[in-house]
């Protein structure tokens, strides 16, 4: 990135107005596009990470997010996000949907974490600050579930890929998330490494689908288990 843009002003934009820090796991062509796009209001997804990640995980997404980036073919625009916590990952999707959200809102995610059936290691670490199948589930005295402003950020039927362990199994927290939405969850049934996404771009409505070494991927859509 330094040697695309050496005057350090796209490290510092992205850092500044997107809270991006880890620089490094995401590939330069991201980077400068989302640098590019910041004030242009086109159809977009993002690619949520936390700040931490035992291990450096992440980083072996690096090329399957260059690669839907080229699949997208600038139809969409992709915008990274990292949190530490599910709070500021709240806080952030309200910030996106503030500034971009009168024209567009968010079509796709694609969530690169660690996890396991109950959590999506969105926080500090796998459980500080982390996303849960309780979270997901919570409701207010009135009984509306907490997190329906979260959904305001998203288009009608989104569609959410989930690279974190064990997120697919049936009754857990990928189901429930989809059910929240409204939309399409696809997520691994076991331990696993993504190992490839794809998505196709039909009557302006990204569909997806992936794969993961040492799992099968469940999709769900509106909380209804699909076979893929």
């Amino acid at each position: 990135l330094k040697k695309a843009a050496p005057s350090g002003e796209v490290v510092r934009t992205l850092n500044k107005e997107f809270d991006i820090f880890d620089f490094a796991r995401y590939p330069t062509s991201v980077l400068l596009a989302q640098y590019e796009q910041r004030e242009t209001n086109i159809p977009y997804g993002i690619l949520l990470f936390p700040r931490y990640d035992h291990g450096g995980h992440m980083y072996k997404d690096h090329d399957h997010i260059e690669n839907l980036f080229e699949q997208l073919q600038g139809k969409f625009g992709v915008r990274i996000v990292e949190t530490h916590g599910k709070f500021d990952m709240g806080r952030k999707l309200v910030m996106l949907d503030k500034k971009y959200g009168i024209e567009h809102k968010i079509e796709f995610v694609f969530i690169g974490a660690h996890g396991n059936t109950d959590v999506i290691g969105v926080g500090e670490s796998n459980t500080q600050g982390a996303l849960t199948t309780s979270d997901i589930k919570k409701k207010s005295k009135t009984g509306a579930v907490q997190l329906r402003k979260v959904k305001d950020c998203f288009v009608p039927k989104p569609t959410v890929v989930i690279g974190a362990c064990l997120t697919g199994v049936p009754q857990v927290i990928g189901q429930n998330l989809s059910e929240l939405l409204d939309g399409e969850v696809i997520a691994p049934d076991n331990g696993c490494n993504l190992a490839s996404i794809t998505v196709d771009v039909a009557n302006n409505r990204p569909k997806f689908s992936a794969t993961y070494y040492g799992a099968n991927a469940k999709r769900y859509i509106s909380g209804v288990d699909t076979e893929i």
